[in-house]
């Protein structure tokens, strides 16, 4: 394999993978390139000398850790994809003080109705920022959003925990069957999806 052939290993690898750590870059290629470490290594940094992949530094934890990517505007659209999840939150926050406000006031219904909706959104953010925390390298900066998604539920346990026993459990049978039905609309689409699948 000439060095050309391994850099072309790195950018296909890198294409497909999205972002990579030096050494799991570098065990790829071991396996799919059949290179040794040293020139999986080697490949690794004249892909970045020749501007072909790019080096990122993240911080995690207190290590700073390298990434490498081909997709150059990745940078560009995980700041813009932050900032939406970061304001996601904020707006959260808003809405959920608004609630809170009124909570005390509303009918047993009006409670379910709109914890079920807290429910689902913060869900439903919780799984896209923890999704995402993983595809952009685990670094500090998504752990922060990560903490604060995984804050949300608590702030609507809490509430839901002010209420009286009876009124609780009403609450709490409602949001499971809520949970309950979303999980099976998913498998009845997915079930029709394999049923045309099967056709084929």
């Amino acid at each position: 394999m000439t060095s050309i052939d391994r850099i072309e290993k790195v950018v296909e690898i890198l294409q497909n993978l999205g972002r990579l750590r030096r050494t799991e870059l570098a065990k790829r290629l071991m396996k799919e390139g059949d290179m040794t470490k040293q020139t999986a290594y080697n490949a690794i940094d004249e892909s970045v000398e020749l501007g072909k992949v790019k080096r990122e530094e993240r911080l995690r934890g207190k290590e700073m850790m390298a990434f490498y990517t081909v997709h150059f505007d990745i940078e560009e659209n995980e700041k813009y994809i932050y900032e939406f999840f970061e304001k996601g939150l904020k707006q959260f926050d808003f809405r959920f003080e608004f609630f809170k406000d009124k909570f005390a006031n509303l009918t047993t219904e009006e409670k379910v109705i709109g914890l079920k909706s807290f429910d689902y959104l913060c869900l439903s953010i919780h799984v896209a920022v923890g999704a995402l925390w993983h595809n952009f390298g685990r670094s500090n900066e998504w752990q922060t959003l990560l903490d604060k998604a995984n804050s949300k539920n608590i702030q609507i346990n809490e509430l839901m925990n002010s209420t009286p026993n009876e009124e609780q459990a009403i609450i709490k049978k409602n949001i499971l069957e809520k949970k309950t039905d979303i999980i099976n609309d998913a498998f009845i689409e997915l079930d029709e999806f394999l049923e045309e699948l099967r056709g084929k």
